[in-house]
């Protein structure tokens, strides 16, 4: 991911207090750029505002840098601890939708991840520049044209080597999911790591740990 920018404000607790409602405001800005790069429908699960306890993770705030000649996403990650109330609450609204989550080495997922085989120079194209493994999964992407699209989670705290790049004590939880063009067609590349279906649209979701009471809050745009 490109232009990534990783906030914690567990961190503002260990600097002096002079500088805290400074850095405080700008962590605070800075999420809420991201969200409004987004339609307010896409962002709608998000927090308004970044909870105490809570990290941000997102490409978005420099947005003439997220493509260059290449395939990228537009995406923001948003963590933070839940309450016992809140885990019971959302638990119980995906029980009432019928949603059992997907584990998070589920094959059948679509992964959206930024891809560039190919680079342009001087007018001449090379390929072969991702790596055999990134190559691999571009093709099986194209072999899948009706599952479901996730982000391939790029969050040091919680990887895990499995399909989603999450470790297993998450589950998926898909709250929306189109193809389409959903963001200015500015930011936007044609990739042959996707199926025709899929080659623009949007994933929007959360994924819960209930071992660790983490919430992870997606919304991906190609």
């Amino acid at each position: 991911m490109k232009n990534v920018f990783l906030i914690s404000l567990l961190a503002l607790f260990f600097t002096p207090s002079c500088n805290f409602d400074d850095s405080s405001n700008r962590i605070q800005t800075e999420y809420s750029q991201s969200l409004m790069f987004f339609d307010e429908n896409l962002v709608n699960a998000f927090p308004g505002t970044l909870p105490q306890y809570a990290a941000f993770s997102t490409n978005v705030l420099n947005p003439k840098e997220l493509i260059n000649n290449c395939f990228g996403e537009s995406i923001l990650y948003m963590w933070t601890q839940l309450d016992e109330k809140t885990m019971d609450e959302y638990l119980v609204s995906f029980s009432s939708r019928n949603m059992n989550g997907y584990n998070t080495n589920d094959s059948s997922l679509l992964l959206i991840f930024s891809y560039c085989d190919e680079i342009e120079s001087d007018g001449k194209i090379s390929s072969g520049w991702e790596s055999v493994e990134r190559q691999k999964l571009a093709k099986y992407n194209k072999s899948i044209p009706t599952a479901s699209p996730i982000p391939y989670f790029d969050i040091d705290e919680f990887s895990g080597e499995n399909w989603s790049g999450l470790s297993n004590d998450f589950k998926l939880y898909i709250l929306g999911a189109e193809s389409g063009t959903f963001i200015n067609e500015k930011y936007l590349e044609e990739c042959e790591c996707l199926p025709d279906k899929w080659k623009h649209g949007y994933s929007k979701g959360i994924a819960i740990s209930e071992e660790r009471w983490v919430a992870i809050y997606w919304i991906v745009v190609w």
